[in-house]
């Protein structure tokens, strides 16, 4: 079941009942919309998975070999694993950032506050 939440705009917001939302501002006729609809598409561009992979996480039990498989690996093999992924979700929130209108034009240091909060 799909509730719409609309702000008089012609737009929506669509929550699928499954955790997920569903943008439908097709053309924005204001500012937030716009905004809105921005940062919706700026998430769906930069998001690893995709809204099913994610709905079948929450549905499917985990994975007790993957566990023991990273248990079993060393001190330093886990820390570098560790590093890569998280060397891998920065560049996602940088690049999500860089779509965020007027990002790009503040300061270096400001985008470095940004990213850090």
């Amino acid at each position: 079941r799909s509730t719409i939440i609309d702000g008089g705009g012609g737009g929506g917001c669509n929550f699928d009942g499954g955790g997920g939302y569903n943008f439908s501002i097709q053309h924005p006729h204001n500012p937030l919309e716009l905004l809105t609809k921005t940062v919706a598409d700026a998430h769906t561009r930069t998001c690893l998975l995709t809204t099913e992979q994610i709905i079948d996480c929450k549905r499917k039990p985990m994975d007790l070999s993957r566990v023991f498989e990273f248990k079993n690996l060393s001190h330093d093999q886990q820390w570098l694993r560790c590093a890569d992924k998280l060397t891998d979700m920065i560049q996602q929130i940088i690049e999500f950032a860089k779509m965020i209108p007027g990002f790009m034009k503040l300061s270096q240091d400001d985008q470095i506050v940004l990213l850090k909060a």
